[in-house]
């Protein structure tokens, strides 16, 4: 079961086994965890919060169960990386396990099509554009319609979901490449090296240097 921050489950019945393992991810986590899933598997998962495994996949389940808990007790180093890796994997499986026609034939509402059209012009778009304007244009909606509709699906502002996404590409290219700062700030269009740096601290709380050297040692490189 797959909840977020504005759900609730209410557990009516339960049988005498009945066992819970959760997993509780902060907003910025669970940005690491989607930043490569296929916008497919939201889809799915926005209808589908409850997954009932195949008898075939509860040893899987179980030993993914058990992986979890021993890289949080024994991996306090690299603990943040394969915690990441073990939900991807996880999801991907699930994303793996979809049919093919499922969202193709699924029927959506107006609301439902622009919130999810406006979702992947984010992920094709935000290096170049951080402004909602861009995006309400391009929706043919106006920026008040469209915060309605993100409150409704995604449960935050427009900026707030461009600025997360734009928070996770300047972290990939912090921790997968080498590039100066000034670099990074070139490729992702910012006016220069200190709007950059200025614009990730307000959004992380840290520096860019501080968070490629904890990327660094994180990954063990010197």
């Amino acid at each position: 079961m797959l909840l977020a921050e504005d759900t609730i489950a209410l557990l009516k019945r339960r049988s005498r086994r009945f066992k819970v393992f959760f997993c509780l991810m902060p907003k910025s986590f669970a940005a690491e965890v989607a930043y490569p899933l296929p916008n497919t598997l939201f889809v799915f998962l926005h209808d589908h919060p409850h997954c009932v495994p195949s008898k075939d996949d509860m040893p899987l389940i179980e030993d993914w169960v058990t992986q979890m808990r021993n890289i949080a007790q024994t991996c306090p180093t690299y603990q943040r990386i394969m915690l990441r890796n073990q939900l991807q994997n996880l999801f991907l499986k699930i994303a793996e396990q979809l049919p093919a026609n499922q969202i193709e034939n699924r029927g959506f509402s107006r609301k439902e099509m622009l919130s999810w059209r406006f979702w992947e012009l984010i992920g094709k778009h935000c290096v170049r554009h951080r402004d909602v304007k861009f995006y309400a244009d391009a929706l043919n909606i106006t920026p008040f319609y469209l915060s309605q509709l993100t409150k409704a699906f995604f449960n935050d502002t427009p900026k707030g979901l461009i600025d997360r996404q734009v928070t996770l590409e300047i972290k990939a290219l912090l921790s997968y490449s080498d590039l100066a700062i000034g670099r990074v700030a070139d490729e992702l269009n910012f006016v220069d090296a200190s709007y950059l740096c200025r614009y990730f601290k307000r959004q992380t709380g840290i520096s860019l240097s501080r968070y490629r050297k904890h990327k660094r040692e994180e990954g063990g490189q010197d």
